[in-house]
Protein backbone atom coordinates (compact mmCIF):
# COMPACT_ATOMS: atom_id res chain seq x y z
CA UNK A 1 0.00 0.00 0.00
CA UNK A 2 1.36 3.40 -0.94
CA UNK A 3 1.99 5.92 1.80
CA UNK A 4 -0.66 8.32 0.46
CA UNK A 5 -3.35 5.66 0.04
CA UNK A 6 -5.61 5.67 3.09
CA UNK A 7 -7.27 2.49 4.32
CA UNK A 8 -10.45 4.49 4.92
CA UNK A 9 -11.65 7.98 4.08
CA UNK A 10 -9.81 10.06 1.53
CA UNK A 11 -6.78 12.26 1.14
CA UNK A 12 -6.37 15.36 -1.01
CA UNK A 13 -2.88 16.57 -1.93
CA UNK A 14 -2.53 19.97 -3.60
CA UNK A 15 0.83 20.96 -5.09
CA UNK A 16 1.25 24.43 -6.58
CA UNK A 17 2.46 24.31 -10.17
CA UNK A 18 2.17 27.90 -11.36
CA UNK A 19 1.13 31.37 -10.23
CA UNK A 20 0.20 33.60 -13.12
CA UNK A 21 -1.21 37.11 -13.27
CA UNK A 22 -4.83 35.92 -13.41
CA UNK A 23 -4.77 32.31 -12.20
CA UNK A 24 -3.07 29.74 -10.01
CA UNK A 25 -2.62 26.12 -11.05
CA UNK A 26 -2.43 23.26 -8.57
CA UNK A 27 -1.80 19.59 -9.22
CA UNK A 28 -4.56 17.74 -7.40
CA UNK A 29 -4.14 14.15 -6.26
CA UNK A 30 -7.07 12.33 -4.73
CA UNK A 31 -6.41 9.16 -2.75
CA UNK A 32 -9.05 6.72 -1.51
CA UNK A 33 -9.06 2.98 -0.82
CA UNK A 34 -10.73 2.53 -4.25
CA UNK A 35 -7.96 4.27 -6.17
CA UNK A 36 -5.94 7.38 -6.93
CA UNK A 37 -6.82 10.21 -9.32
CA UNK A 38 -4.70 13.09 -10.52
CA UNK A 39 -5.13 16.24 -12.58
CA UNK A 40 -4.60 20.00 -12.64
CA UNK A 41 -7.01 22.49 -11.10
CA UNK A 42 -7.14 26.21 -11.82
CA UNK A 43 -8.20 28.99 -9.47
CA UNK A 44 -9.18 32.27 -11.15
CA UNK A 45 -7.69 34.93 -8.88
CA UNK A 46 -10.30 37.65 -9.58
CA UNK A 47 -13.41 35.72 -8.54
CA UNK A 48 -12.25 32.42 -7.02
CA UNK A 49 -13.77 30.28 -9.77
CA UNK A 50 -12.31 26.78 -9.62
CA UNK A 51 -11.92 24.47 -12.59
CA UNK A 52 -11.30 20.84 -11.67
CA UNK A 53 -10.43 18.07 -14.10
CA UNK A 54 -12.66 15.08 -14.73
CA UNK A 55 -11.34 12.56 -12.24
CA UNK A 56 -12.49 9.61 -14.31
CA UNK A 57 -10.60 6.72 -15.80
CA UNK A 58 -11.35 3.13 -14.92
CA UNK A 59 -13.38 4.34 -11.95
CA UNK A 60 -14.72 7.76 -11.05
CA UNK A 61 -13.34 9.50 -7.98
CA UNK A 62 -15.90 9.57 -5.16
CA UNK A 63 -17.97 12.77 -5.49
CA UNK A 64 -17.43 13.66 -1.81
CA UNK A 65 -13.66 13.53 -2.37
CA UNK A 66 -13.88 15.83 -5.40
CA UNK A 67 -16.07 18.20 -3.35
CA UNK A 68 -13.45 18.13 -0.60
CA UNK A 69 -10.71 19.13 -3.08
CA UNK A 70 -12.88 21.99 -4.35
CA UNK A 71 -13.49 23.19 -0.77
CA UNK A 72 -9.76 23.16 0.02
CA UNK A 73 -8.98 25.12 -3.14
CA UNK A 74 -11.70 27.62 -2.26
CA UNK A 75 -10.21 28.01 1.23
CA UNK A 76 -6.78 28.67 -0.29
CA UNK A 77 -8.30 31.39 -2.49
CA UNK A 78 -10.27 32.91 0.41
CA UNK A 79 -7.13 33.25 2.53
CA UNK A 80 -5.61 35.40 -0.23
CA UNK A 81 -8.43 37.97 0.01
CA UNK A 82 -7.09 39.40 3.27
CA UNK A 83 -5.42 42.80 3.41
CA UNK A 84 -1.94 41.33 3.78
CA UNK A 85 -2.41 37.94 2.09
CA UNK A 86 -0.07 35.01 2.58
CA UNK A 87 1.71 33.43 -0.37
CA UNK A 88 -0.13 30.79 -2.32
CA UNK A 89 0.64 27.56 -0.42
CA UNK A 90 3.20 25.35 -2.11
CA UNK A 91 1.65 22.11 -0.85
CA UNK A 92 -1.38 21.06 1.18
CA UNK A 93 -2.25 17.57 2.30
CA UNK A 94 -5.52 16.80 4.08
CA UNK A 95 -7.38 13.64 5.11
CA UNK A 96 -11.11 13.37 5.84
CA UNK A 97 -13.49 10.55 6.68
CA UNK A 98 -15.73 9.35 3.87
CA UNK A 99 -19.17 10.94 3.61
CA UNK A 100 -22.29 9.02 2.89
Amino acid sequence: MALDTPSKGGRVVLTRKAVREDEVVYEVRLHAPEGTWQGDATIIIADGAIALPDFGGDAQAPPWLVDMARAFLRTVWSARRKEDPPRWPRRLRRWRAAKG
